[in-house]
């Protein structure tokens, strides 16, 4: 798993710890800091309009041009999947994009990234929006002990992919549909599937809401 996962998994860590579990977490923040979330960070479903799926230059079809296929390493069993959500993550690219990271008391965190992708996270889940407003995806992480589901799903919330990781092990387990394909932790054959854009060159700074 790389760094940027490695990351979401930190901060998902970290504020279920906080909160007790990471989905039981996310209902007692909601009680307390519900002002905060309506301010900051953008519901998914109001967010996302639909998008159409016909041929006429919609979002759909212009991820697909844009996004090349899984690589050829990428195992058969998750192919789909992984070309599915590259496709997603080409609409919210930031790597080399300077950013800026604030963290909002008690539990969420905002990046603002100077292409206007942003992310927001709350307990046991995360929305990354393109620079028009609009949703690129959302991951909802979900965790169990030592381990780690981390399901990525498109702006309709269809499940697109699932990502599980079990600290300290070799391998990350990613789940397309009933299939799924076990990859040694550091290897990409199915190009990069970080669940988040990269964050390392992220300061510390103001990112509000709109």
């Amino acid at each position: 798993m790389t760094i940027t996962l490695r990351r979401a998994l930190t901060v998902a860590l970290v504020l279920g710890t906080a909160c007790g579990s990471v989905t039981g977490g996310a209902s007692d923040a909601a009680g307390d800091a519900s002002d905060v979330a309506q301010d900051v960070a953008p519901e998914v479903g109001d967010t996302a309009p639909d998008l159409p799926t016909t041929g006429d230059g919609s979002d759909n079809d212009a991820a697909s041009d844009a996004a090349p296929d899984a690589p050829g390493t990428c195992p058969a069993e998750i192919a789909p999947c992984a070309a599915a959500f590259l496709a997603l993550k080409s609409q919210c690219a930031g790597t080399g994009v300077a950013c800026m990271e604030q963290t909002l008391p008690p539990d969420m965190i905002n990046r603002c990234y100077a292409n206007g992708v942003r992310v927001y996270f709350s307990p046991g889940a995360t929305t990354v929006l393109k620079a028009d407003g609009r949703v690129c995806y959302s991951t909802v992480d979900v965790v169990n002990g030592q381990v780690v589901d981390s399901t990525i799903k498109d702006p309709t919330g269809s499940e697109v992919i699932r990502m599980t990781h079990t600290l300290g092990a070799p391998s990350d387990y990613f789940t397309c549909g009933a299939d799924f394909a076990e990859i040694p932790e550091g290897e990409q054959p199915c190009g990069d599937l970080d669940s988040l854009p990269a964050a390392l060159q992220c300061e510390t700074g103001t990112c509000l809401g709109p």
